[in-house]
């Protein structure tokens, strides 16, 4: 669709689709909570990384976003927060995870 064309109108960065208490703000931009959505992250998050489920850590927050051909984020530290979850749907992504401040790779 003309939202994903080159250059869009959305640049390079991305543009917010959707939240449900945005992982920042807290804010969300749907009326209803995405259950289904919130519980598959759930159970990916889980499988991917069984520490997260034996910490019992539970999804409660959605942010999806869409990029323009060729988008991409600025590098950036997503502070004050624990577990996430990156999903990419109908095109290859990179996803470069930096070291701690501490020098020692991230697990």
């Amino acid at each position: 669709g003309p939202l994903l064309a080159a250059g869009g109108g959305l640049g390079n960065r991305p543009r917010e689709m959707l939240s449900w208490c945005h992982p920042f703000s807290r804010l969300s931009s749907c009326g209803e909570r995405p259950t289904r959505l919130l519980r598959w992250s759930e159970e990916l998050l889980h499988a991917l990384a069984p520490g997260a489920a034996a910490a019992g850590v539970r999804v409660d927050s959605l942010l999806v976003q869409v990029y323009a051909a060729g988008g991409s984020l600025l590098p950036h530290t997503d502070a004050d927060l624990s577990w996430g979850l990156g999903v990419s749907l109908g095109a290859e992504a990179v996803f470069e995870c930096l070291p701690r401040g501490d020098g020692a790779a991230p697990q």
